[in-house]
């Protein structure tokens, strides 16, 4: 883990260092072999939010991987940080996540983790993920308010 956190933070602070004029955005991922290490993202949120732009203004963070199965997992709000594994988690932790750092006011951005699919409220039918055959269930099941409630200020529409 800490091979890819100290790359991650090397280019962070390259980028840092380059003084750029525009909003910056990192990624943040977890692991994705079995269990999911979810710190990966913790760690990387806490990175970004630690940068700024050439004007001040603190770097933001995002994830690529919303779908449906977030709002199945996190609805009634008892979404937790996750660690490793879990069943009740969000696509690289974004979910608890923003709710920590959207008071910053930095940029928080979501990106569907694949084409949407109309009608899927659950990720069941088809079941959600990447790849053919795959999608990431109805947007607007999950975007507003669900996403927007939770601090995102930034949509990347797939």
């Amino acid at each position: 883990m800490s091979l890819w956190l100290n790359y991650y933070q090397q280019m962070g602070n390259y980028l840092q260092s380059l003084g750029p004029p525009w909003k910056v955005v990192h990624s943040i991922n977890a692991a994705e072999t079995s269990p999911v290490n979810y710190g990966y993202a913790t760690q990387e949120a806490a990175y970004a939010v630690g940068w700024s732009n050439a004007f001040g203004v603190r770097d933001g963070f995002g994830s690529q991987g919303l779908s449906a199965l977030d709002y199945v997992n996190c609805f009634s709000d008892t979404c937790p940080v996750c660690t490793t594994g879990g069943a009740h988690c969000a696509a690289s932790n974004w979910y608890p996540l923003f709710g920590q750092y959207s008071s910053m006011g930095v940029p928080l951005e979501l990106q569907p983790e694949s084409l949407s699919y109309p009608g899927d409220w659950d990720c069941s039918n088809p079941v959600c993920g990447t790849g053919n055959g795959k999608f990431s269930g109805d947007l607007p099941t999950f975007l507003y308010p669900f996403a927007t409630n939770q601090g995102t200020t930034d949509v990347e529409v797939y």
